[in-house]
């Protein structure tokens, strides 16, 4: 176990084995409310209002069967979308490094299981989230960048592939520049096949991504270690591209919203005009549909 590269907190993942086959999402059968008492609770208002499971069909803290191999979601964190965290912070209930601290937990919990964080960025998000932040909803609020089309400065940016194991850029992506100006805290860079190719996300570089639903199946891809990540609760939302479905067939295989904008409607700058000769569109994956709306305000 090595780095990952220059400026990335976590060592790198090494190639496991491939135990499961590209198949469809299976939903769990059952699942139990899952609260831990381990952070300052958040749930100083109406039950359910503003909750990520008030507007997905399903729980989002769930501990499902053994039927289903799924894995622990933890913490009441989890259950909120970044809509409803925004609030929060602003309202003083909890402060922003209380999430990122939140965030690195779940890391540390589910991220051995799931493979869907490949670069972490601990240190740079606590700093962050100690010093002053942009005025905005959403300022304060944790997310995941995926690795691949959008740079972030002095952090590593693999694409997935061995060939740029080692590559640092000096600049950030327009997106990303937008993101921190939103006030949003990026925890981190997510799994991603090779180049986002295949719509499985299983690299030779960091190894197979885990569906949280069931650990025997593919998240999808191209943006399936975002999709991992936001459907275990680690984050609320994070980032992911669609060229070919990249966004949607993660979406669809983790039971989250994911939407690919008009061809044109996010920057590519400052490095490309766009990508894939303009197939390629950057958004998110969310928890919620307001979520997902609220993320094309700040793109």
């Amino acid at each position: 176990r090595g780095r990952c590269a220059p400026g990335c907190d976590a060592a790198q993942t090494t190639r496991s084995q491939r135990p499961f086959p590209a198949r469809p999402h299976e939903t769990a059968t059952r699942a139990l409310r899952c609260s831990l008492a381990s952070r300052r609770s958040l749930g100083r208002q109406r039950p359910g209002a503003g909750r990520a499971d008030h507007f997905v069909g399903y729980t989002s803290c769930v501990i499902a069967t053994a039927a289903t191999r799924g894995v622990a979601l933890g913490s009441e964190y989890s259950s909120y979308d970044a809509v409803e965290l925004g609030r929060l912070i602003q309202a003083r209930e909890v402060s922003p490094l209380e999430l990122v601290d939140s965030v690195i937990e779940s890391i540390e919990r589910l991220n051995p299981v799931l493979n869907a964080v490949v670069c972490r960025l601990d240190e740079d998000a606590r700093r962050t989230a100690q010093g002053p932040l942009p005025k905005g909803p959403l300022s304060g609020v944790p997310m995941l960048l995926k690795d691949l089309l959008s740079p972030y400065a002095g952090k590593p940016f693999t694409s997935g592939s061995r060939l740029y194991a080692n590559y640092v850029p000096d600049t950030d992506a327009e997106l990303v520049r937008r993101y921190k100006a939103a006030g949003l805290i990026i925890t981190g860079k997510t799994n991603t096949p090779e180049f986002g190719i295949l719509p499985v996300t299983e690299p030779e570089l960091f190894g197979p991504c885990r569906n949280p639903w069931n650990v025997d199946r593919t998240p999808g891809g191209s943006s399936g270690g975002s999709a991992a990540a936001v459907a275990s609760g680690i984050v609320p939302v994070a980032h992911g591209g669609d060229g070919g479905g990249s966004i949607r067939i993660p979406a669809s295989c983790c039971g989250l919203f994911g939407l690919k904008p008009t061809r044109g409607r996010n920057p590519c700058g400052p490095d490309a005009s766009e990508h894939w000769l303009g197939f390629a569109v950057e958004h998110a994956l969310t928890r919620s549909v307001r979520d997902l709306q609220d993320r094309l305000r700040y793109a």
